[in-house]
């Protein structure tokens, strides 16, 4: 199980630690997978900071809906993930802080 932790903006160094060794510490007392993203008030660099190191080739916000486009079949797939799983993820992340729905095509 993979937990997310989303840091306000300049804070991920003091999370991560000098050289991580926070971040690992924490991931080896908690026995899971942590993932830190770093928030920001733009959607698309929020988006941005959720799919590093995936790099989209366009992310575009209209009418209530946020459409992430990559041309590459191999990171729309690493975005979609098995089962639409990592979709889901993404999209209730950007729903709980900026009320859009996520389209990826």
């Amino acid at each position: 199980m993979l937990l997310v932790f989303i840091v306000k903006e300049g804070h991920m160094g003091k999370v991560l630690g000098k050289g991580g060794s926070t971040i690992r510490r924490v991931t080896r007392i908690m026995k899971r997978k942590i993932k830190v993203i770093e928030y920001n008030p733009d959607v698309t660099l929020f988006i941005k900071n959720i799919l590093n190191p995936l790099k989209p080739d366009e992310i575009v916000v209209e009418s209530g809906y946020v459409t992430i486009t990559a041309k590459i079949s191999q990171t729309k797939a690493l975005i979609l993930g098995r089962n639409r799983r990592n979709l889901q993820d993404l999209a209730n992340l950007v729903k709980k802080y900026f009320k859009l729905d996520v389209k990826v095509t």
